[in-house]
């Protein structure tokens, strides 16, 4: 590794670290899922050059599984950025998983 990801690995894990290192964060379904009980919203550009959402849809597939409740949206033509559309389903889905039953 070079550049920028050996800064990475550093930060993430010190001097002498390598990017097999980085492995068990890659895949933070593995070591982590949250109480069923929690939903999860996901929120992705299709335009998203840093991180396909295939990624995204992937997720969202492993969570439902898990049992959790998962809501994914996928905005045509939004890069790697928060649109307006994506803020007021951020919002909504807190306002609906915040209030009490």
């Amino acid at each position: 590794m070079s550049g920028a990801n050996d800064s990475l690995v550093v930060f993430l894990h010190g001097v002498g670290a390598s990017g097999a290192d980085l492995a068990p964060l890659a895949e933070p379904l593995s070591t982590f899922l949250p109480s069923a009980a929690t939903p999860a919203l996901l929120l992705h550009g299709e335009a998203d050059a840093m991180a396909p959402a295939e990624e995204s849809r992937r997720a969202a597939t492993r969570l439902k599984a898990a049992g959790l409740t998962v809501e994914a949206r996928f905005f045509a033509r939004l890069g790697h950025a928060i649109s307006g559309e994506g803020v007021e389903a951020a919002g909504a889905f807190l306002a609906r998983a915040l209030t009490p039953a």
